[in-house]
């Protein structure tokens, strides 16, 4: 916990720094080359930002909620959004080719910035960072490093990161309490109890699915047949062995999680929908409680509503979530399969576009620190909030009670955040949710807290393996990823054990003449890469 002392200590420590960075900027210095500044000053600033996604889209003017609206008054920072219109990918070329790029950019991490610092269209930011306090202070030095270009500066602010020490993480795994009390609470911890269990079902109770899983579930279980392992090593198809990467399908425990899965699919004990249902099909199962077990990465999102569509209460939930099911005989503190890298999800860059660029990282300093956090996450003071904690969590008021919940982001709240403090909003959300009343908490973020984020592994020492400027390692990936989803659809339909090992084996020789030797060399070498700067 923050204590007050520590605020007000900040408190000087800013006034201190404004009156320099006012002295500096009535000086025309600046460290962005003797060009004055608006950075620090509360002069107006004006950016163009655009989100190099498809689906997202800002549909709103600048000014038009509580949040944007606060920023714009108190902050004098107004942005003007450029929408991609669901083509991300050409509007992208064509600014690049036009050079007519906006002043900053949120985007994926790898190829398309590395491709902009070739082309010399980004503003390094390594002498902002000692004069602005939040980014090096919660993003952290050392992920900061992983950030870095070839050339050794820094020109990327990471959103959705984690602080070291943190966690998050997606790996879900919930029971429906009614049918589990019905069937007498049975033991329900390793994978024997879990087929014993998903057999009771399908013989008691008509109608439900024994277990359902998120699209692609079905390849999430390998983490939970051995220890200290991770949807990470999924998703990079390979294990650590001493100082190398190596074929995860090489390992004994990958083969016996297929086999396990395909006999739980032949006996019917999992949806035989697997491969064709969508999400909101699934949804639609828990939401009447036909859902014995779930299994998945985005359980919060497929259970919460169910929760209050059946009527349960926060201490007696409909889905209740239990640590993931693991192989018997294994260390089950050493069961984490979810996987969270401290880089977060994605980048905010500045481009040379930029007139001020100093002032636009001076806002996503101010944004990434507690004060942007609260403002983008619980709106302005004021509106669901007046006063906050000792730890600077807002205490939430009156109004805030009698929101409805679902309709948030027409106040601005969790629209804006481009450079998201993960560690701290979750932190935030946790005590702001013990505030409310029992039927009010969210069902979602107290699991999280519980379970949830403590069955996962922090991979930061794998969040860069995959960046790959040239494209060659990017073909092979696909053609990898390509050929396991068919592989893994294949040993799911197959109707022994025996077959299930044919089909591996196949699928190794497939992925060996694909090129995985070479990928997981080409990881290997950037995972030793990032463990020395971790390390440095």
């Amino acid at each position: 916990m923050r204590s007050t002392c520590f605020w007000r200590r900040m408190n000087v420590l800013g006034l201190l720094l404004l009156i320099l960075t006012l002295m500096l900027s009535a000086c025309g210095q600046s460290d962005s080359g003797n060009q004055p500044t608006k950075a620090g000053t509360n002069q107006p600033l004006t950016f163009s930002f655009y989100g190099n996604y498809d689906w997202l889209s800002f549909s709103k003017k600048w000014g038009q909620d509580n949040v944007s609206k606060w920023i714009q008054q108190n902050k004098k920072v107004t942005i003007n959004f450029i929408n991609s219109n669901g083509a991300s990918k050409q509007k992208l070329s064509e600014m690049i080719a036009a050079n007519d790029l906006p002043d900053s950019m949120m985007l994926d991490r790898g190829t398309d910035v590395d491709r902009l610092v070739q082309a010399n269209m980004l503003v390094p930011l390594d002498s902002y960072l000692n004069k602005y306090p939040n980014v090096k202070k919660y993003i952290g030095e050392d992920t900061l490093n992983l950030l870095r270009a070839k050339d050794g500066h820094l020109y990327q602010i990471p959103n959705w990161y984690v602080q070291k020490g943190g966690a998050t993480g997606q790996y879900w795994t919930a029971i429906n309490t009614k049918i589990y009390k019905e069937l007498g609470s049975p033991p329900l911890a390793t994978y024997d109890d879990l087929e014993s269990y998903l057999k009771l079902v399908k013989a008691h109770e008509s109608g439900v699915i024994p277990l359902e899983m998120s699209a692609g579930g079905y390849i999430q279980l390998y983490p939970t047949f051995t220890e200290h392992r991770s949807l990470q090593n999924m998703y990079m198809f390979g294990n650590p062995e001493g100082n190398k990467l190596v074929s995860l399908y090489d390992d004994p425990a990958y083969l016996e999680s297929m086999q396990y899965v395909s006999r739980l699919f032949r006996e019917k004990l999992i949806s035989q929908d697997l491969f064709t249902q969508t999400q909101d099909q699934i949804k639609e199962k828990a939401n009447t409680g036909k859902i014995a077990v779930y299994l998945g990465w985005d359980g919060g999102d497929v259970l919460q509503a169910a929760n209050s569509n059946l009527k349960s209460t926060f201490e007696n939930p409909a889905y209740k979530v239990v640590w993931p099911f693991y192989k018997a005989g294994l260390n089950k503190d050493n069961v984490k399969p979810g996987t969270f890298s401290r880089l977060g999800w994605n980048v905010n860059v500045i481009t040379k576009h930029a007139k001020d660029p100093e002032a636009i990282f001076a806002y996503l300093d101010w944004a990434t620190g507690p004060e942007g956090q609260r403002v983008f996450t619980f709106g302005p003071p004021g509106l669901f909030w007046n006063k906050m904690n000792s730890d600077g969590t807002p205490i939430l008021n009156a109004t805030y009670a009698k929101a409805d919940k679902n309709k948030l982001d027409t106040y601005g709240l969790g629209i804006y955040n481009t450079v998201g403090n993960t560690t701290f909003v979750d932190h935030s959300k946790l005590v702001t949710d013990s505030q409310l009343p029992p039927d009010q908490r969210s069902w979602t973020t107290a699991a999280q807290a519980t379970i949830v984020y403590k069955a996962t592994t922090d991979d930061t020492q794998f969040g860069y393996v995959q960046n790959d400027p040239n494209g060659d390692i990017s073909v092979i990936l696909q053609r990898i990823k390509d050929i396991d989803k068919l592989a893994q659809a294949k040993m799911v339909f197959a109707q022994s054990d025996g077959e299930v090992a044919s089909i591996l084996q196949k699928e190794k020789q497939d992925m060996k003449n694909a090129g995985l030797d070479k990928l997981l060399d080409f990881e290997t070498q950037a995972w030793q890469k990032s463990l020395t700067s971790l390390n440095s």
